[in-house]
């Protein structure tokens, strides 16, 4: 089997008589060849299709995830709060977390300012007095 000149791969026959193939069966095992490279060529096109539309969808939900966040901070110009919630949400969407949450240091405090999709169980374990910890000891 030869693609572009170059084997590729190859087919065998044989049969019990040590007797040579006629010319009509050689030419149909060339013709064998010939597709079997035409089917490898396609599956090789399909899976590089496959991966630049997997490749294309996920700039495409970023580019969504993106505009989502420029969105809630041009309709919440003095209120944080939205802003923080949308990166929580679409960073967990986006990185195919369970949930997500965002911190935020303040004089050396680690503060948690936004959380997305916590079980209530999460929810309660998280200390209701933040700041959390300080940097120095965080790291």
């Amino acid at each position: 089997m030869l693609r572009e000149g170059h084997p590729i791969g190859a087919i065998g026959v044989g049969r019990g008589q040590a007797k040579p193939f006629s010319d009509k069966q050689i030419t149909l095992l060339k013709t064998f060849a010939d597709q079997a490279v035409i089917a490898i060529e396609n599956a090789r096109l399909f899976k590089e299709l496959q991966t630049r539309n997997r490749d294309l969808a996920e700039a495409l939900e970023q580019q969504t995830a993106t505009a989502e966040i420029l969105r809630v901070i041009s309709s919440s110009p003095t209120n944080i709060q939205p802003v923080y919630d949308a990166i929580a949400k679409n960073a967990m969407q986006l990185c195919g977390g369970s949930h997500g949450s965002v911190v935020r240091v303040e004089n050396e405090m680690i503060n948690l300012v936004a959380h997305h999709n916590f079980s209530d169980e999460g929810i309660r374990a998280i200390p209701s007095d933040t700041p959390l910890r300080s940097v120095r000891t965080a790291w």
